[in-house]
């Protein structure tokens, strides 16, 4: 293995110097991170197994963008049309007509010409055909970049839009935590819940374009107190915010609970990643962003004030105040564990509500000149104070972890991009001596093809609180790593994208009580057939090092790789513009490198009704999974109500289904419908402890309205 990873620094490091003596004269543009920033104010959790990027692109593409007319509002003029000068990256993909390399040329366009002189100029793109420019033209033009000063606050409140969205899920099974006793002791007491079983989450959302955006989300999960053991405004998460961008020299300016990224990530990243499966998009992560926090997730966000200012025309400085409560286990005045979870439903959870808080200053500066040539240098530093020194309790795989009460990190990232070529990195460091670099280069040979890779080294003793990047081990420590993937259209509807990761870790982790090592690698062909028909085909290995016993039983602690095989394979059938089918098939094989491993089949069929007139729609799934144990359990992507994204874990054998029918009462409210059941039929119960539910059936009933003026 020593070998292996030798040759793979080999070929990193040819593949960059490479970089530097074949520089040539075309334009080729850039590849722009691919952020889906929308999808993470959902609170969106894709698990390791999440299946394809793109699969998660249409999920959001159909459940927010789709359904939300209203994202095309800022760039729109008076005749309804997209103004091409300032439209976003996001109010493109919403035209769902325009593919994501099109959307990098008009961006890149716009950056270096600045901006179009007539709409016609699409044409002048290497992958723009008439084709696809006479689908646009009825909906586009190029307008002179509207003026970056607000209207006057009549106008603002005049045009201003609100909505108002709500929802309710109503569970028909009942867990054994709502089973309450007829006396409550001290020992049953964390044994049922204290709250409804039922959950409730409601949104306001006042916008003006996107320039002003303000907003407030509550949310009740099931099983919590409404309006009392601490609830005194009734709901457990009450989350405000007001957004304002793009006004004179303010950039972005956040008030409330928003969030924040910087560089690479690995000092602060805040947004929504869904890591290596990202491909380039995850690795060319190079602009600072602050956005608003209007999800319903209750971790992973500050709390109080941020700004990014430009300071001349090329110097952007970007600075945020947070304080925020937290959740954590407080013992002899000591913090030895921090909760994410949300769930505030048993006595021991609503203890931990709010026992501590979290201090945070930091700020970003960034040098990008405007000379035509793409290229910015910036510099983090970020400062974190806990009101209790935090200690967690010794582990064998976490005695590197951040331990203390304070910690500063700072960084060092840059980009750059000159023709076929774009560069780009970070090396951070912090108080306590640690350090993570990561060094990424993306190529493009010719039309239609892209090469990228990545190097990463991030010591054991660094303490990323707040970082979120490439990584294979679930934190931004103790790991090293190259990564080398493609993505190409050698024919005509044909694309096919494939990466290999190599990683090691030095020292002991989490199931792995041992330095191990592992690769994954990927490779997926999807082709269009005509309109109507669409392939794809996916492979997916991984090998990694882990115990093979429990962590608690350290004297008979194991390693060995443990495998895992997936195909995938799916068809789509669209015959009309009203109607689609699909059909998918997984097979996994997983298991230890000398065990028989453990094979998981998934069989999978959709119908979508989306009729551009009628004011009905209706969406159906139907799954049918047989795996031979939790090894082999697969994740698969479940259609749901707007803001609601699912990837149900399916193990064992059994169905699973869903059905969504969504009514337009009038223009202004709509109201959608879902049910979704588990059925099982190897077992006769589902989950254990305080979750267990005494059937073989898990069915819920979710209901949303929309309500915009």
């Amino acid at each position: 293995m020593k070998r292996l990873s030798l040759f793979c620094i080999g070929i990193y490091a040819i593949f960059t110097l490479t970089s530097i003596l074949k520089l040539t004269a075309q334009e080729i543009p850039i590849q722009l991170q691919q952020r889906l920033e929308e999808a993470a104010e959902q609170g969106i959790y894709l698990e390791d197994e999440i299946e394809t990027l793109e699969e998660a692109r249409v999920a959001i593409r159909d459940s927010l963008w789709k359904n939300n007319p209203q994202i095309l509002q800022e760039a729109q003029t008076k005749d309804g049309r997209l103004n091409i000068n300032q439209a976003t990256y996001e109010q493109f993909l919403a035209l769902n007509t325009l593919t994501d390399n099109q959307i990098e040329e008009i961006m890149y366009y716009r950056y270096i010409r600045h901006g179009f002189k007539e709409a016609e100029n699409l044409l002048l793109l290497p992958s723009m055909d008439m084709q696809t420019y006479r689908r646009l033209s009825p909906f586009i033009c190029a307008r002179p970049i509207k003026s970056k000063t607000l209207p006057s606050w009549h106008k603002i409140l005049e045009y201003g839009q609100q909505q108002v969205i709500g929802d309710l899920m109503i569970p028909c099974y009942k867990r054994a935590g709502f089973e309450k006793p007829a006396t409550a002791t001290s020992k049953n007491i964390n044994k049922y819940f204290q709250g409804d079983p039922w959950s409730q989450t409601i949104r306001y959302r006042w916008h003006y374009g996107q320039q002003l955006q303000a907003g407030l989300t509550v949310q009740q999960d099931a099983g919590e107190p409404f309006g009392r053991m601490g609830n005194d405004l009734g709901y457990d998460f009450i989350s405000p915010y007001f957004f304002m961008k793009e006004v004179g020299r303010i950039e972005a300016l956040a008030i409330g609970n928003y969030r924040a990224d910087f560089g690479c990530g690995l000092v602060l990243n805040q947004g929504f990643s869904i890591g290596k499966y990202g491909g380039a998009n995850t690795l060319f992560n190079y602009h600072p962003t602050l956005t608003k926090h209007s999800s319903s997730s209750e971790s992973n966000f500050m709390q109080g004030i941020g700004a990014t200012v430009r300071m001349g025309h090329s110097w952007h400085l970007t600075g945020l105040l947070s304080s925020r409560s937290i959740d954590a286990t407080i013992i002899q005045d000591t913090i030895t564990a921090i909760q994410e979870t949300g769930y505030h439903r048993t006595w021991s959870e609503i203890d931990r509500k709010n026992a501590a808080s979290q201090q945070v200053a930091a700020s970003h500066i960034e040098y990008k000149p405007h000379n035509g040539a793409i290229f910015s240098i910036g510099s983090s530093l970020l400062y974190t104070h806990f009101d209790h020194p935090y200690w967690r309790p010794l582990r064998k795989y976490n005695k590197h972890y951040f331990r203390g009460q304070s910690l500063t990190a700072g960084s060092v990232d840059y980009n750059y991009h000159h023709q076929l070529w774009f560069l780009s990195g970070e090396f951070a460091t912090d108080s306590q001596q640690g350090y993570a670099l990561l060094q990424s280069v993306q190529y493009y040979p010719f039309n239609g093809w892209r090469l990228y890779s990545s190097i990463r080294y991030y010591s054991d003793h660094y303490h990323p609180l707040f970082a979120n990047s490439l990584e294979e081990g679930g934190r931004i420590a103790n790991e090293q790593g190259i990564y080398l993937g493609f993505e190409a259209t050698p024919f005509a509807k044909t694309h096919v994208e494939g990466y290999v990761d190599y990683f090691r870790f030095p020292e002991p982790k989490y199931r792995a009580s041992l330095p191990s090592d592992g690769i994954e690698c990927a490779l997926s062909i999807r082709y269009q057939a005509k309109r109507q028909w669409q392939l794809g085909l996916k492979y997916r290995f991984k090998s990694k090092g882990q115990n093979k016993t429990q962590e608690s039983d350290e004297a008979r602690q194991v390693m060995q790789q443990f495998l895992n095989l997936q195909f995938r394979g799916d068809i789509t059938w669209k015959p009309t513009s009203t109607w689609q089918l699909q059909a998918k098939s997984y097979l996994t094989f997983a298991g230890y490198k000398d065990d028989k491993p453990q094979r998981g089949v998934l069989q999978v069929a959709s119908l979508k009704y989306h009729p551009s007139i009628r004011p009905f729609q209706l969406t159906g799934q139907l799954a049918y999974f047989d795996t031979q144990g939790y090894n082999a359990r697969i994740y698969l992507y479940e259609p749901g109500l707007l803001y609601h994204f699912s990837f149900p874990m399916l193990y064992g054998q059994g169905w699973r289904y869903t059905i969504i029918s969504q009514w337009n009462l009038n223009p202004h409210i709509r109201l959608i419908a879902q049910w979704r059941e588990s059925v099982y039929e190897d077992r006769m119960t589902i989950s254990s402890g305080i979750n267990e539910i005494k059937s073989n059936r898990q069915g819920e009933g979710l209901l949303q309205i929309q309500w915009h003026w």
